[in-house]
């Protein structure tokens, strides 16, 4: 599929807020200020290491770029604390979103549609760029961090997510084709471009379709992705809840994703590459 093809089925896929399926089980219909707020407490609830994470990185960086904006959660949180906020998505509607919450923030903040293929900035604009699971649907996941990379300053941060090959869910759900990734891994450096099971799993709208393009990495093929721009840390995160009801479930994984089992078998791997130009 060509990058125009995949750009072009991105901005309208995508034009359902990512979170939107969340946000249907949470009851909630609308866009009021009550509404965010459930939403936020729950998201930062249910991802509890993201905000520490962006602390931890974007120490002293004022200008900050972010791309993928879904509900605006991470948005709205990054922009009460920066002198200068600009995101970034491929579609309309998460920038209304994310507008509309930027609105009566101090600061300079803005909102624009824009591919993070061609992203329309000029070269060393920003002190950092925060891309939490976005880089990897563009359909050129090289290309997009290269362009994360170019509109950063020296010294600057490109830090974000991209979703493990090896996590548990897909040892157990593909056990055979994991298996045969892993000896491919201790080879090479294993990363694929997944098929639509593989990515309804991760990311579905809510007529059941599947995102149009997805990456998963191993950790030693984003790392090598990533070294070539400078000092690179990378860390996995996430579980997803044993299918226990009543809430048990979420109770439990809230205990899990504080574990080694998360961090060797996350479902999603965190980032921060601090860049270094000549």
């Amino acid at each position: 599929m060509s990058e125009d093809i995949t750009s072009s089925l991105n901005a309208e896929f995508w034009n359902e807020l990512c979170g939107t399926n969340i946000a249907t089980e949470l009851g909630l219909t609308d866009g009021s200020e009550r509404s965010i707020k459930l939403f936020d407490d729950w998201f930062f609830n249910f991802y509890p290491y993201l905000k520490p994470f962006l602390n931890r990185s974007l120490v002293g960086k004022d200008k900050v770029l972010e791309v993928g904006l879904g509900f605006g959660s991470v948005s709205t949180y990054l922009a009460s604390g920066k002198k200068s906020y600009t995101g970034l998505d491929i579609a309309q509607t998460p920038v209304a979103m994310c507008s509309s919450r930027l609105s009566g923030l101090p600061g300079e903040h803005v909102a624009i549609q824009g591919n993070a293929l061609n992203a329309p900035f000029s070269d060393s604009t920003f002190d950092a760029v925060v891309a939490i699971g976005s880089l990897h649907h563009t359909g050129n996941f090289d290309r997009a961090i290269s362009e994360m990379v170019r509109v950063t300053k020296s010294g600057g941060v490109v830090c974000g997510m991209v979703y493990s090959l090896f996590s548990l869910r897909n040892i157990r759900s593909q056990p055979k084709e994991t298996t045969k990734r892993i000896v491919e891994n201790l080879r090479g450096a294993a990363r694929i471009q997944a098929g639509p099971k593989m990515r309804w799993q991760s990311d579905h709208n809510q007529k059941g379709e599947p995102a149009p393009s997805t990456e998963y990495f191993s950790r030693k093929a984003l790392r090598r992705i990533l070294q070539e721009f400078g000092e690179v840390q990378i860390v996995a995160r996430n579980l997803d809840s044993p299918p226990i009801p009543f809430g048990i479930g979420l109770k439990i994984r809230k205990l899990l994703i504080r574990t080694k089992l998360a961090k060797w078998f996350g479902l999603d791997l965190y980032f921060v590459v601090t860049i270094k130009k000549a």
